[in-house]
């Protein structure tokens, strides 16, 4: 959770590169998880559709 807490520390100062970067970095930590692919799923889905925004803006 502290990759995401990142993100949205680094999206509210409007750093949104570093915002990205951190999204990403928790996806790898989740992809090595033990987390129940059904939840990874909507995590992974959920992460890309919160990029996908950050560039549009």
């Amino acid at each position: 959770m502290n990759r995401l807490a990142q993100a949205n520390h680094h999206y509210e100062n409007e750093d949104k590169d570093q915002a990205i970067k951190h999204l990403e970095d928790f996806l790898k930590h989740l992809e090595n998880s033990s987390v129940e692919e059904e939840l990874k799923s909507l995590l992974e889905s959920n992460i890309a559709l919160i990029k996908e925004s950050f560039l549009e803006e």
